[in-house]
């Protein structure tokens, strides 16, 4: 007798005899099954605390999980420790995780004690692990799926990442999916927090064939160990096959790592790469964090595809599984074991034998069975030996060979392909869709005949998978076989005369079978029917009916390729069929395709021919004149739109000019489109331009006040007022100037090349001279100088006119905050962050070089990528990845990072991206200290100066009210989703030119906000703050005050 607890909370006693039979609760009435199942995972309690235990769950390595219901019937999961020596480590688990909220995280509740034993109370999943779904599917789910999966894994555990967690033991069991397909990740019982020591071995709780070397070789903890993770259920998702096969592998330190493009040659080489820069065994060189590889993955998915649980939803709507029937081989039946399979469903047999669908015991996965009947058991030994060379081969379009073996009988598998067969496509109108799958397949035949015959080619050996991709299943049989060979009647009319004449299989013989099929497509019905003797008979002598004679819409150049194939003698065949794929692709191109025969056209269709060209050339000829006259209308609106642009552009109206010159560039191909760009990008740039001065200056700096700019260029320095661009004053020295800096009283100190520095007043235009030489300045901030001298790295206070400090580095490269506060050093990919004053080493970093560094903020590079921190507390505050990075620059607020590259400027606050300009070979640029504005030098030596701060437009925003009953995916189903709010439960929605503000609790659309310019799309959405979005177009960026928006609605 065992107890179980109803959905209600009723306990119920059942015994063995009543094993599926139903009975009903006492309390609710419920139908309760008593199933096996029931029975076996009874579970050992039947209460804990409040809550009724209803069943056994799972078991762990420090607890058990129980599914239970609460008073209220509210359905949770409890995860209890064995014992009281577990208890530390259920508490260390609920401690990382009790403050985590993400929807893709189970959720943990509480945490109580039971009889001396530590729960956790967290959320029920009610679904399917990633492992279960991968073992009742018969192949690999579609790539952009696979991505997907790894996409949100990458960005859940980014999320812990940024909390200093480290997951440790990600696998497709512990990835669940809901009924509604969403991705949650559970069991944190190994989790630890970034940098720590491995306290519990993964031998415990992870799979070895998950876990990271450096995991495994019980190394301090790193997100690095959850990326490999990640990577190896990629692999796995992609190949079927673990990264690993043999677990003794897993105990050395060098291991070689298979790739899932040599596994599956379908796999695109830009997944290949992801996967493989996941999985690599060198920590240094696999990704840094998630965020390359969340960016990695979408530039290859692009922004257009549906959510990952749509797509789980599409899929599985569409997945069903046939209804095993009885088999036709007496030899094996359905669900008899052969071998090490036990057979699932028969598919349908050929000249060699019955195929199968298969369970492989040793793996347990899903693959396709081939049992051959009447082989010659003499050739075992040349069976095994042919199979293990095609077993090395890889192909695309042929089905991976699992397994073979010769006893009880010889068979092989393959992997278990989810498609339709060819006759799928039987009557297809879309000829060159049809031609490019059969061009696959003959360059398929022409791999294989370098090493084997196929033999046996029909429909039903030949699937199509989702992407109109073939796979051919059957290979390498005709030689394992003796002259008297079976012919089933439903293949016979794709055999050849050559083999109903008994003789030895070639090549020709595929290629007769491929025309055979292509025949059935194109025409509905096979080359020759009839019964068995008529159409052996019709094969040897009938040479088939002319596909135009069926179906007049067939291209001639199929039909010709088609009987080309079909002809009876092997010699006027295709020779191979490599030529056969040469004149599908010439069809596929609109060529002549090759030795084409000419065609005799008769006597009768030589009038109507001739009358249907006349009417074609009367038709083309006003076509023409119509195409002209719309043509000279076009170019001469595109005239009068350039004129106009151009007049504005002149006239300094640049947001208009931009926008007329957008439609020429949209509608023009012609002599005004280069024009209209570069009117487009220079009223973009002009639009924020304040002055402009044609100078080649090679360093700036801003006075402290910001009241002046000085410049120097060879042995000149210049004093330029920074309002209108002015040339105030400039000095011709002597000698080549190195740094120019500022004093307090806006005198400018110059540092010369021979080691002298200078003063030089320009308001009264005196010059003096200081006592002290510098050998070897590096830097100069403010009043900070850095200097090298005998293998030591000094500071200089300018203003009091003294050294502060010296360090024993011989490294020259460095950066200063404002005023000398901190000091990076860089030497090679080291780089060192010091507090001046304190003489502390704040941070410090194996992999990276220092670009910028302020009083609050520091960016490194590695790799193509800049990563924003917080210097206090080290946090990560954005990763962005650049092409060609110049340099950068902190704004000294330490609220914007500013990226130079060979054509662009872009400027970044800590959230989200501000503007791009578009700026060719910037080289040397400087911030104002007081005002949101900088100072650029670029290719055409001028000095341009930008406003990049925010304004609310709120002339050009208009308010409305949406109904509260509809929700926004009801409203707008094509919306690009952006993050909530900070701290509340807001989200913004974009859809063209209007952003929309939505409340997630609620689910309704509270206001929108369109922008009416034409042509102006909203690009991005960012949260500034609480109270503050930005929406960022191709020409400006708007800020939106949410309390300004509240007063609009009152007005």
């Amino acid at each position: 007798m065992k107890k179980i607890v109803c959905m209600c909370g009723k306990k119920i006693r059942v015994y063995e005899k009543t094993l599926g039979k139903n009975g009903k609760c006492p309390r609710c009435n419920r139908v309760i099954t008593i199933s096996a199942n029931i029975w076996k995972n009874s579970p050992e309690v039947h209460e804990i605390n409040d809550y009724s235990v209803i069943r056994e769950i799972s078991r762990g390595h420090i607890g058990i999980v129980y599914e239970v219901i609460d008073k209220e019937e509210k359905r949770f999961a409890i995860k209890i420790a064995y014992s009281r020596d577990e208890n530390e480590m259920l508490e260390r688990e609920y401690n990382l995780l009790k403050d985590i909220s993400h929807k893709n995280i189970v959720c943990y509740h509480k945490i109580a004690k039971y009889k001396e034993r530590l729960f956790v109370v967290m959320d029920f999943i009610d679904g399917k692990s990633l492992q279960d779904i991968l073992l009742g599917l018969p192949g690999q789910l579609p790539v952009i799926i696979c991505l997907q999966i790894a996409q949100t894994l990458a960005k859940t555990l980014g999320y812990l990442h940024a909390k200093k967690i480290i997951h440790c033991n990600i696998k497709p069991s512990n990835v669940l999916f809901t009924s509604n397909y969403d991705l949650v990740v559970i069991n944190f019982s190994i989790a630890h927090t970034a940098n720590s020591d491995l306290l519990i071995p993964t031998e415990f709780g992870s799979s070895p064939r998950y876990s990271a070397p450096e995991q495994r070789l019980h190394r301090k903890v790193q997100p690095q160990n959850d990326i490999y993770s990640i990577g190896c259920v990629l692999f796995e998702l992609l190949t079927g096959e673990s990264v690993v096969q043999d677990e003794d592998l897993l105990k050395s330190q060098h291991i070689f790592y298979s790739s899932p493009h040599a596994i599956n040659a379908s796999i695109p080489q830009e997944i290949n790469t992801i996967c493989r820069k996941a999985i690599h065994q060198d920590q240094e060189k696999r990704y840094s964090s998630t965020t390359p590889l969340v960016y990695d993955i979408e530039s290859y998915i692009g922004n257009s595809c549906d959510p990952l649980s749509l797509q789980l939803q599409k899929f599985f709507n569409e997945f069903t599984f046939e209804e095993p029937i009885q088999s036709l081989n007496p030899q094996v039946t359905v669900e008899n074991e052969f071998a090490h399979f036990r057979i699932l469903q028969y598919f349908h047999r050929d000249h060699y034998g019955v195929v199968y669908k298969a369970l492989d015991t040793h793996n347990n996965k899903i693959i396709t069975l081939k049992v051959l009947l009447n082989a010659d058991d003499t050739k075992n030994k040349e069976f095994r030996d042919t199979f293990h060379e095609i077993k090395k081969q890889r192909h695309p379009h042929i089905a991976k060979i699992t397994s073979y073996g010769v006893s009880p009988q010889k068979y092989y598998s393959t992997e278990y392909l989810w498609g339709q067969p060819l006759t799928k496509l039987i009557g297809t109108t879309k000829y060159r869709k049809l031609a490019k799958i059969f061009y696959k397949i003959a360059t398929t035949l022409h791999f294989m005949h370098e090493t084997t015959v196929h033999g046996g080619l029909h429909p039903q050996s030949i699937l199509i998978t989702d992407d109109l991709s073939p796979k051919i299943i059957d290979f390498g049989l005709s030689s394992f076989y003796s002259p008297q060979r079976f012919l089933q009647d439903s293949m016979l009319c794709y055999t050849s005369p050559q083999l109903l004449e008994e003789q030895v299989v070639t090549q020709h013989d595929d290629i007769y079978a491929f025309g055979a099929i292509l025949y059935h497509l194109l025409t509905k019905r096979p080359p020759f029917e009839g019964e068995d003797s008529t159409v052996m008979r019709q094969i040897r002598t009938t040479a088939a009916v002319p596909l135009c004679q069926i179906n007049p819409d067939i291209p001639n150049e199929l039909e010709y390729i088609c009987l080309k194939c079909l002809h009876k003698n092997p010699e006027e065949r295709y020779a191979t069929a490599e030529l056969v794929a040469l004149d599908l692709q010439k069809f596929m191109e609109n060529k002549p395709l090759y030795n084409e025969p000419q065609r005799k056209i008769p006597i009768a269709r030589v009038g109507v021919a001739a009358l249907f060209l006349l009417l074609t050339v009367i038709l083309a000829v006003n076509h023409w004149r119509n195409a002209q006259k719309i043509n000279t209308l076009q170019q001469q609106l595109t005239a009068n739109i350039y004129e106009k642009a151009h007049t504005l552009y002149q006239q300094k109206k640049w947001q208009q000019a931009q926008i007329l010159a957008k439609k020429i560039a949209d509608i023009d191909n012609g002599k005004y489109k280069s024009a209209a760009q570069h009117i487009m990008q220079k009223s973009h740039m002009n639009q924020q331009l304040q002055w402009r001065i044609p100078h080649n200056f090679q360093q700036i700096k801003f006075s402290l006040k910001g009241n002046v700019l000085g410049a120097m260029k060879g042995e000149e320095c210049f004093i330029i007022d920074s309002q209108t661009g002015t040339i105030l004053q400039r000095h011709t020295f002597a000698k080549q100037i190195l740094h120019i800096t500022f004093a307090v009283n806006d005198e400018v100190i110059i540092f010369l090349a021979d080691n002298t520095c200078q003063i030089w007043n320009y308001k009264n235009k005196n010059i003096y001279k200081k006592t002290r030489n510098f050998p070897r300045i590096l830097d100069c901030e403010g009043k900070i100088l850095a200097y090298a001298k005998e293998q030591q790295l000094c500071l200089f206070d300018l203003h009091n006119w003294k050294e502060i400090v010296c360090w024993d580095t011989t490294s020259s490269h460095l950066k200063m905050s404002p005023h000398g506060k901190y000091i990076a050093f860089n030497d090679k990919n080291h780089v060192e962050i010091w507090n001046v004053a304190e003489q502390v080493q704040l941070y410090s970093d194996n992999n990276s070089t220092c670009l910028a560094l302020s009083n609050q903020l520091f960016a490194l590079y590695n790799k193509e990528y800049v990563s924003l921190y917080n210097l206090e507390t080290q946090e990560q505050l954005q990763h962005i990845y650049i092409n060609d990075l110049v340099a950068a620059k902190i704004s000294p607020d330490s609220k914007h990072l500013m990226l130079i590259t060979r054509n662009t400027i872009k400027v970044y606050n800590i959230t989200c991206r501000l503007v791009e300009y578009q700026f060719a070979n910037a080289k040397e640029c400087a911030y104002h200290p007081t005002k949101n504005a900088w100072v650029a030098v670029g290719k055409d030596c001028s000095y341009i100066h930008h406003e990049y701060s925010l304004t609310l437009t709120t002339e050009k925003i208009a308010l409305t009210k949406s109904t509260p009953t509809n929700t926004i995916r009801e409203f707008h189903p094509h919306m690009k989703f952006y993050e909530k709010a900070p701290q509340k439960n807001l989200a913004i929605a974009i859809e063209h030119n209007i952003a929309f503000l939505w409340n997630t609790i609620e689910n309704k659309v509270l206001f929108s906000v369109p922008i009416f310019v034409d042509d102006i799309h909203i690009e991005k959405c960012g949260w500034l703050s609480e109270t503050q979005f930005v929406m960022e177009t191709h020409t400006k960026n708007i800020c939106v005050n949410l309390h300004e928006i509240q007063k609009h609605k009152k007005q």
